[in-house]
């Protein structure tokens, strides 16, 4: 999967994030104005989580750090590119 691909690049841990209280299908009904997704999406508010990252500020500065080699590389390929082609 993606994740596992970035987490084996990043040298990190995955972590599942579930919601405490699990969404139905119709929660999860965008089309619904009241459905549980919109109405927590238009109150901003987080989702309590089930379980916590430990070490969470050093996998977060891990992950910016991955993020921004990938996307030095993909810049890096477009300006390549714009020399072969």
């Amino acid at each position: 999967s993606v994740a596992k691909s970035l987490a084996s690049a990043a040298g990190a841990d995955l972590f599942e994030i579930r919601p405490e209280k699990p969404y139905s299908s119709a929660d999860l009904n965008y089309m619904n104005p009241l459905a549980r997704c919109n109405r927590e999406h238009i109150a901003k508010k987080g989702v309590p989580v089930v379980g916590k990252v430990e070490n969470f500020e050093e996998t977060k500065a891990r992950y910016e750090q991955v993020t921004q080699e990938i996307s030095l590389k993909d810049i890096q390929k477009r300006e390549l590119g714009r020399f072969f082609f």
